[in-house]
């Protein structure tokens, strides 16, 4: 069992395991998928780094303020990307190089609608961006 695993709470509930791009794990002969691990809880996210000496950092979805997607032309073709995630207090969490940055940034947007009270992640898919200000017409 993953040691990431070992700090969820009791009724945590994984919603997703994102990775790292191929192509970034075999420039690091491996070791970052290997020692580096994050998770999409029904609750927050969490990041995993470390070997021997490790650190496991957390954010809830009540303290995540946005987060921000960037992908280059070459991240565009062979998807990659970054994700940098941006919570209350200056607290941060960049991802370099995962793999369909986009997908999970979905999944952590369904997952906070989740957690901000609607009733399933079929809701959170359905409902509206509130970053969304355009006018719809009635």
């Amino acid at each position: 069992m993953p040691y990431i695993n070992t700090v969820l709470e009791a009724d945590e509930e994984v919603l997703c395991r994102p990775r790292y791009h191929w192509w970034w794990n075999l420039r690091s002969f491996g070791l970052l998928n290997a020692f580096n691990h994050i998770l999409i809880t029904d609750r927050r996210v969490l990041k995993k780094t470390g070997i021997l000496a490790v650190s496991v950092d957390s954010m809830a979805y009540s303290q995540m303020e946005s987060r921000d997607l960037d992908q280059s032309i070459t991240g565009r073709l062979f998807g990659y990307g970054d994700l940098h995630i941006f919570g209350s207090g200056g607290k941060s969490f960049l991802f370099n190089h995962l793999r369909d940055p986009a997908t999970v940034s979905r999944e952590i947007g369904r997952a906070a609608a989740l957690h901000r009270g609607l009733a399933t992640l079929d809701d959170a898919a359905a409902a509206p961006d509130p970053r969304d200000h355009r006018r719809r017409p009635a």
